[in-house]
């Protein structure tokens, strides 16, 4: 219903309504943007064995203390989640299956190679 394409920009609606189901406490009113890509499997097309949000929170002050909720979250999820962060924007990585966190491991690497570079 609210995630139209893939990758895709959620608009102000679906950031109201998803901000809360991503973390814990997420607080829609401190996010200007969140941008999801969802990476799956060749077998199952149409899961989401593989969830990568880049969120975008409206300054600094706003970005301290939501980033501080996510990486608690990612904390009591260290199997299956990490997070990379740079000023107000947040970049979560998620997998269902915890085989599949290497993989997330070589991504979360460039990210943040590409994140250092700039």
């Amino acid at each position: 219903k609210v995630i139209k394409e893939n990758p895709w920009k959620m608009d102000k609606e679906a950031i109201k309504r998803l901000a809360s189901h991503i973390y814990p406490g997420g607080d829609p009113l401190k996010i200007a943007n969140i941008h999801i890509t969802i990476m799956t499997h060749p077998t199952t097309p149409y899961g989401d064995d593989m969830v990568c949000y880049i969120i975008v929170y409206n300054d600094n002050s706003s970005a301290k203390g939501e980033m501080k909720k996510l990486v608690e979250f990612a904390g009591f999820n260290s199997d299956r989640v990490i997070v990379l962060s740079r000023e107000n924007m947040a970049i979560y990585l998620h997998v269902d299956d915890t085989k599949n966190f290497p993989l997330l491991k070589n991504i979360a690497l460039k990210l943040e190679g590409r994140i250092d570079a700039k």
